[in-house]
């Protein structure tokens, strides 16, 4: 999982058990993966083992080693199709909130920096659009703050400049501060008018499928190795 993967996951929790926090899915999904990874590599020193000696405890153990495998992957791959679908739901209930709250305010550096993230890599501003930091706690200590050039949005929401690099998000250079600023223009010129909600779902839904996918990948290839495994110990019991 790339970083700008990893700090998009962090905003997108999804509440997978009623009454549990929401949690980052996609991040863990990918953690299961790798865990599943190195069972993976496991399972092949044994099924070697087993295939060059054809020894039955190697390859009864190669063979719970799959099934184990396996389950955690298609398990995966059922979590991965559910949260595609809960996505939507998780954003538009809780991330609006967050973003009025929390949103670069101190101890929520890695949450503003997602955010600052998803409006740079998507063109887009807020969740809904620009209006979601009229009553935001990061524009009242804006306003409130001692700075000669406040800001009614984030400069993130503007057009940058150095949008062209990966980490554009982090040091944001507008095209046009002031144009981007007002927001009486009715224009929307030198900013980002549209909310982020539709492309990050989208991407988060993407991301989800992929994960779906190799799982099932994975799912699949166990299945084949069960199938061998069992002819395996057929021909050892025959011997």
């Amino acid at each position: 999982m790339d970083n700008h993967t990893l700090e998009l996951s962090n905003i997108l929790k999804v509440e997978l058990i009623s009454y549990h926090p929401s949690s980052s899915v996609l991040y863990w999904l990918s953690v299961g993966l790798l865990l599943s990874g190195g069972i993976v590599f496991i399972t092949g020193f044994f099924g070697c083992w087993s295939s060059l000696y054809e020894n039955p405890t190697a390859t009864v153990l190669y063979l719970s080693l799959i099934l184990v495998s396996c389950m955690g992957e298609l398990s995966i791959t059922i979590i991965a199709i559910i949260t595609r679908g809960l996505i939507l739901e998780g954003v538009e209930k809780d991330l609006l909130a967050l973003l009025k709250v929390d949103y670069n305010m101190v101890g929520h550096a890695a949450f503003s920096r997602s955010i600052d993230l998803m409006q740079a890599k998507f063109e887009c501003c807020g969740v809904t659009g620009v209006q979601d930091y009229a009553n935001s706690a990061w524009r009242r200590q804006e306003q409130d703050g001692s700075r000669g050039d406040k800001l009614l949005i984030p400069l993130t929401c503007c057009s940058l400049a150095n949008s062209d690099e990966l980490t554009s998000y982090l040091d944001p250079r507008p095209n046009n501060l002031t144009t981007c600023q007002d927001l009486n223009d009715a224009s929307g010129q030198g900013r980002y008018r549209d909310g982020c909600t539709d492309r990050l779902v989208n991407w988060g839904a993407q991301q989800s499928l992929n994960l779906a996918g190799v799982a099932l990948g994975g799912v699949i290839l166990h299945v084949l190795g069960v199938v061998l495994t069992c002819s395996l110990l057929q021909r050892i019991k025959k011997k």
